[in-house]
């Protein structure tokens, strides 16, 4: 009955406008299942360990939008990796503005024009003045910059642990595992094999083992998480196996993404001054996606930058050259 069930959710909500997702009644997560008439176990083998992965809270600190709209992302295509990892995206991002970019950089203040844009106060002592200024930072700090232009946002963490494997994974198909018994079985939410994905995640004769720690337990030791996350992983794939595992690096991720409780908006807006705008997951529906959309309804954001951007090159011009445009036009 609960192939069933998935078969008219997917029908469902394929059928809704994509924009209307995220603005429909709502409700948690787990009394959404639950309404639709999803067994307990359903709930508790599958949905809250694929989705407690998805936004690292419980089922019951879970909008029903959110369910929605990621369970109709994953209708329009699979789910994914780049083959030269999920770094390739921001790189590719950054790569024509890499010489422009000054990193390492941290910001005092920002103090805000009338006339739109404003200063910008480093920590090693610069002031950098700009007609369009854009904050792409975690709520915590955009909030200790701009005060309460920003409301507080509950953090969700998580923590990654990799290992390396000189053994061929126990299933070769590029699956994500999931931990259908809760957490009093295990520390790992779900772990995957990315070397199964793409060859490029190992050298050849080696597989990278991939874990992922939600809840209380990401705030163990470094070292008591190796210890629990491999205990736990010799239960799936026994202890010869999972013993030959190498250790590569844990990965403690405390603000992963922000808290999407009911209730949940997906437009937060992004201007907090002329020419002043603050972006983020938190100002929107946090989900990849998100981030190469322009125009949704979480969306208007990206449009309100670009329509400032081009208005200010546009003083920009004007500025440098406005005698030569009074010139041109008196001449001509």
């Amino acid at each position: 009955m609960d192939k069933a069930r998935v078969a008219l959710l997917r029908t469902k909500i394929a059928s809704l406008p994509l924009d209307s997702i995220l603005q429909r009644d709502e409700c948690t997560t787990a009394e959404y299942l639950r309404r639709e008439g999803f067994t307990s176990s359903m709930i508790d083998r599958f949905f809250t360990p694929f989705y407690e992965g998805i936004f690292f809270a419980p089922l019951e600190e879970q909008s029903s939008r959110m369910f929605e709209y990621v369970f109709r992302m994953f209708l329009a295509a699979p789910a994914s990796l780049p083959s030269k990892g999920i770094g390739a995206v921001t790189q590719h991002v950054a790569a024509p503005l890499r010489d422009k970019i000054q990193l390492n950089t941290g910001v005092k203040s920002i103090s805000m024009n009338e006339n739109g844009g404003g200063t910008v106060d480093t920590e090693d002592g610069q002031k950098i003045e700009a007609k369009v200024i854009i904050v792409a930072a975690d709520p915590l700090a955009a909030s200790a910059l701009f005060g309460d232009r920003i409301e507080p946002s509950k953090p969700r963490g998580c923590a990654n642990l990799y290992f390396a494997s000189d053994q061929a994974p126990p299933i070769a198909k590029p699956i994500l595992f999931l931990n259908g018994e809760g957490r009093s079985a295990g520390v790992v939410g779900n772990t995957c094999f990315p070397s199964s994905f793409s060859e490029t995640y190992a050298p050849e004769g080696k597989t990278l083992v991939s874990t992922t720690v939600i809840g209380d337990d990401v705030h163990r030791s470094d070292a008591e998480l190796e210890r629990l996350v491999k205990s736990h992983m010799s239960e799936w794939w026994g202890s010869n196996y999972v013993n030959q595992w190498t250790h590569l690096k844990t990965y403690k991720i405390p603000f992963s993404q922000p808290a999407q409780n009911v209730p949940f908006s997906a437009s937060k807006g992004v201007e907090v001054g002329r020419g002043v705008f603050v972006c983020g997951d938190h100002r929107s529906a946090p989900h990849s996606q998100r981030c190469y959309l322009v125009r949704n309804p979480g969306g208007e954001g990206h449009t309100q930058i670009l329509n400032r951007l081009v208005r200010a090159s546009e003083e920009l011009i004007h500025e440098n050259f406005g005698d030569l445009e009074q010139n041109f036009l008196k001449n001509y």
